[in-house]
């Protein structure tokens, strides 16, 4: 068998190890998460992984694996061997999360005489938990669920060599991270990143916002300038700031309804709140915002989830949210990708996805109060700063606008405008603590 179609085999072998480990445990013992089952389920489309191969003469030195497409349940890919950079072979696969296997027992696996143990090495410049699983020849695998594709970091066979090895990282549009300097150096944003910000530069951000705020509504004859100017929608701001269309994560609301979308994990943000009206002092107040997601809700004779339910907890209170899974998440506004960020919280620092959903098209409502009316238009934007945090999905940054103008006229004459005000509200939500419980 040539190595290509042992490659194959291999990958496809290793699909099939995560989707069907039996579950046998001993007394007492505790199930382990399966790496390679979470690498597939944490992947998203564009994801991909670059690996040196150690084989005979005229083989194949070179297999990359593409993410070509996710969906809530589903991956599709494509495995690529090249000799040089000649394409050798091609091939696609699907894969099902639902039917991965996303736990076991070591018990289980060193009956079929394999020994199973856990440890760190430094992927991307961070030290994550890896898995190894040795055979009975001596050969053995590693895995991460802080690699896409699979999770597989090593191949090393029964002499001792390494014949498949990660050199390079592709996470969408992150770009990509040659793992063969990882141990060297850490590696610095990309040309479209900025400067990651510090702690103190977040706070001081909070400030000149503050600062700046307060400037325009005590001078009351530059609110009056404000008022005058045209209304710019939120569309028309994505638009200059050359958001591009896209769908990235809008297959999964609860990412975007509460931060993350990992069963039994729970985060704690930094909650500010802040309102800018036109002629009086900005008001704002900073508080804790925990959010826990408790558990999926299912249709009766459906097996996937239909809806996703979270805890939270804001002011003291608790409530429970549910987040409809079979629907569009905010249809009636459009999603925009703008370039990549690197930000640094309390956490850590990460480079970020950058999202951004705008209004469609701004609501009008129209009321009579007497003998005038009052219309008012209100716009609104969510951006998002999304990254892999613990090998979850998680938003590290929030911030939720809305923008409301209103205008009083006469009822008989709607065009005589008599008083217009535009005020605005601005929610920001900053990733304090993330704890995946459902490892």
């Amino acid at each position: 068998m040539s190595l290509s179609k042992k490659l194959y085999c291999l990958v496809f072998v290793l699909l099939a190890t995560a989707a069907a480990l039996l579950i046998a445990a001993e007394p007492n013992e505790i199930q382990e998460y399966d790496a390679r089952a979470e690498s597939w389920r944490l992947s998203q489309s564009g994801d991909a992984v670059i690996y040196k191969l150690t084989g005979a003469e005229n083989e194949p030195d070179r297999m990359e694996i593409t993410i070509t497409e996710r969906t809530l349940d589903r991956l599709a890919f494509i495995v690529r061997t090249y000799q040089g950079e000649r394409l050798v072979e091609e091939k696609p696969g699907r894969i099902s999360l639902g039917d991965l296997t996303r736990q076991f027992y070591p018990s289980e696996l060193k009956e079929q005489g394999i020994e199973f143990s856990k440890s760190n090495e430094i992927i991307n410049g961070t030290a994550r938990a890896v898995q190894k699983f040795v055979q009975t020849d001596g050969s053995y695998e590693v895995f991460s669920e802080n690699i896409p594709a699979g999770g597989l970091l090593r191949k090393v066979d029964a002499a001792g060599k390494i014949v498949q090895e990660l050199v390079e990282i592709h996470s969408s549009k992150l770009g990509s991270s040659p793992v063969s300097q990882i141990k060297k150096e850490t590696p610095k944003p990309s040309a479209f990143d900025k400067k990651p910000l510090s702690i103190s530069d977040l706070r001081d951000e909070v400030r000149r916002e503050k600062t700046d705020t307060a400037k325009i509504v005590i001078e009351r004859g530059e609110a009056k300038d404000a008022q005058t100017q045209p209304f710019a929608s939120f569309l028309e701001e994505v638009h200059q700031d050359k958001g591009q269309i896209s769908k990235k994560f809008l297959d999964n609301p609860a990412l975007l309804s509460f931060g993350f979308d990992r069963l039994k994990a729970s985060a704690r943000y930094f909650l500010t709140k802040s309102a800018e009206p036109s002629a009086i002092q900005t008001s704002e107040e900073t508080q804790p915002y925990i959010a826990t997601f408790q558990s999926y809700l299912y249709r009766k004779g459906n097996p996937k989830p239909a809806r996703a339910r979270f805890i939270t907890i804001e002011d003291d209170k608790a409530t429970t949210n549910d987040v409809d899974l079979e629907k569009p998440f905010m249809p009636d506004m459009k999603l925009y990708e703008l370039p990549p960020e690197a930000v640094t919280i309390l956490p850590g620092a990460f480079n970020c996805f950058r999202v951004r959903l705008v209004s469609a098209t701004p609501a009008t409502t129209v009321k009579k109060e007497g003998n005038n009316l009052i219309t008012a238009i209100t716009d609104k934007k969510i951006e998002y700063w999304i990254t892999n945090v613990m090998g979850s999905t998680v938003a590290v940054k929030k911030i939720e606008t809305e923008k409301i103008r209103r205008k009083i006229a006469p009822a008989e004459d709607p065009a005589a405008v008599l008083s217009s005000e535009e005020s605005t509200r601005i929610k920001k939500w900053i990733l304090e603590e993330f704890t995946p419980t459902g490892k």
